[in-house]
């Protein structure tokens, strides 16, 4: 990848799997020449309720063109927003791609009712777009990733589906991906929590990516907030790159991204038998004066905290 233009100076963190930039994202993804498998494109909330002149409410007709010129062959796209705004500029989404489903994320609180008129929203749209030219069939999303395979049980005497020839079986201990994702608003009562007002559950950020990419990828979050796409990207041994252009969440990214390169690392070793002298030589302590191994996954549970 080559930066142009002096672009280098918004470059944060530049990593082989992992790269932050700091600055507006119309002024900086022109400059990007990478195509991305996954694009996860979640503009600022108060941008798609807001109609007051103050509000700087991101060109579509822009962004779709942008987003279009980088996505790859049969990768696809998460467009997150809100009820009305999402149908009005479909109008500029739909001249480049294709729609493939919508993934509504439930909240047990939302914003404030807007009118006696509407039901409060206590949910957000997301909706998996991709290239309209690409054949559907080609696309490289798919729920295999992420569903289990379950066992298959054969039933007598009971009106179950047929599943074989001449059978009657039953496939148990399945997990199929729902339109609608369940988990709890993120806020200041949950562990994962880093103080951004929009920050999306890492459960459903894991599922989408699964979804969408294979180990090595890259998937391009041009919206970072919080950093929660690239951290866990980074989990799923995906690559990233991130725009942010407020100030206060760039040190919370960065350490997000730390912390998930110290937890991979860590990770390697929790559970693995292991003599005294190995473990000595990979964390640097003394077996007879250090932590002992069984105390290993405790300093993981409380030093991977994001």
């Amino acid at each position: 990848m080559s930066w142009k233009g002096g672009i280098e100076r918004y470059l944060v963190i530049d990593e082989l799997d992992f790269k932050l930039f700091h600055g507006d994202t119309f002024k900086i993804m022109p400059y990007l020449d990478r195509q991305f498998t996954m694009i996860f494109c979640d503009p600022p909330f108060f941008t798609w309720v807001s109609d007051s002149k103050g509000d700087k409410k991101p060109d579509h007709n822009m962004l779709s063109y942008e987003i279009y010129k980088r996505l790859d062959y049969y990768g696809c796209i998460y467009l997150c927003g809100t009820q009305p705004q999402l149908a009005m500029d479909w109008r500029y989404w739909a001249r480049f791609f294709s729609f493939l489903y919508e993934k509504i994320q439930a909240k047990n609180t939302g914003p404030p009712a807007i009118n006696r008129k509407q039901p409060r929203r206590v949910h957000e749209n997301i909706w998996c777009l991709y290239r309209s030219k690409d054949k559907f069939s080609d696309l490289t999303i798919t729920v295999d990733r992420i569903t289990k395979k379950g066992t298959t049980k054969v039933v007598k005497g009971k009106p179950m589906k047929i599943w074989g020839k001449g059978k009657k079986e039953w496939r148990v201990g399945v997990g199929y991906p729902t339109s609608v994702f369940y988990g709890k608003k993120v806020d200041k009562n949950s562990p994962e929590y880093v103080g951004h007002p929009t920050q999306k559950p890492e459960k459903l950020i894991e599922e989408l990516i699964l979804m969408a990419t294979n180990e090595g990828d890259w998937i391009f979050d041009p919206f970072a907030g919080s950093g929660t796409v690239s951290t866990v990207a980074r989990r799923l041994g995906r690559n990233s790159i991130a725009i942010e252009i407020e100030d206060e969440w760039i040190p919370i990214i960065e350490k997000r991204i730390q912390v998930e390169k110290t937890r991979t690392s860590i990770t390697d070793f929790i559970n693995e038998d292991m003599s005294d002298k190995d473990y000595a030589e990979i964390t640097g302590v003394l077996p007879d004066i250090g932590p002992k191994k069984e105390k290993l996954g405790d300093f993981f549970k409380q030093e991977g905290k994001p």
